[in-house]
């Protein structure tokens, strides 16, 4: 179990095709805290909204496993992270967590566990056109 209060910050993605707004999520992620978790979406799970990736699963946890500060992938195999943040709650139980909203779903099932345990919801936006140099 882990002792030390810091930051847990939780993102959720699915990276078949990294690009500079994968790259900008990560890092506006990665200052938020102090460890940065990653759920990669399962190949299941991309199939259950009927998308097809590029890269299986084990491609794209390759991928985001090796960028500077990312600290964990784990596999996220729904849409609600519910699960994944407790898990990292039992893990971390001293943290603060911070879950990274960054997608275009309205109701947010895991904000409710979030609330319980004093967690918060981060929406961080595409990177614009200026970010981008």
């Amino acid at each position: 179990m882990e002792k030390k209060t810091r930051k847990i910050v939780y993102l959720s993605m699915l990276a078949d095709l990294f690009h500079y707004g994968n790259l900008h999520l990560l890092k506006k992620s990665k200052e938020l805290g102090d460890y940065l978790i990653c759920g990669i979406e399962t190949d299941e799970l991309v199939k259950s909204y009927e998308k097809k990736t590029i890269h299986s699963f084990n491609e794209r946890r390759a991928v985001i496993s090796n960028i500077k500060g990312v600290n964990k992938t784990i596999p996220q195999d729904s849409l609600d992270p519910s699960e994944n943040l407790k898990k990292i709650h039992k893990k971390f139980p001293n943290s603060e967590i911070i879950l990274i909203h960054a997608n275009k779903r309205d109701k947010l099932p895991e904000k409710n566990f979030l609330e319980s345990i004093n967690g918060k919801i981060v929406k961080i936006g595409r990177a614009s056109c200026r970010e981008r140099g």
